[in-house]
């Protein structure tokens, strides 16, 4: 759902955000270009060059799933938003972290790391 609200702001119709799952990473064109990468079917970063991951970073913006399966390819500059499950069918946004420059949020902005809590 966050990655479908990302897709449908930057111009890409809902129907066509779908889980890269089997593809890994998954390009979307918008008012942006979006790639949306699911490392959950990695088991390391040699396979994660073999996608051409690294290629996409430069280009338009990266959203990625899973990304504690291959730690070690988050780019020095990022927003970590992590998201926890409530109950089987409720999810709550529980912190977010920015390395370094600045970060926005609707409503909200500034630079350094945003603080911790639900919204």
């Amino acid at each position: 759902m966050l990655v479908r609200g990302i897709a449908e702001g930057a111009g890409v119709p809902a129907s066509e955000v779908a889980s890269p799952s089997f593809a890994i990473v998954y390009p979307y064109c918008g008012s942006i270009v979006l790639h949306h990468a699911d490392l959950y079917r990695l088991a390391d970063l040699d396979e994660l060059y073999a996608t051409g991951f690294f290629d996409l970073l430069e280009k338009g913006a990266t959203l990625v799933e899973w990304i504690d399966r291959v730690p070690e390819a988050m780019p020095e500059e990022r927003l970590v938003v992590r998201i926890e499950r409530t109950s089987e069918r409720s999810r709550r946004w529980c912190s977010s972290r920015a390395a370094r420059g600045t970060w926005s949020w609707p409503g909200i902005s500034g630079s350094g790391s945003p603080s911790r809590g639900s919204r």
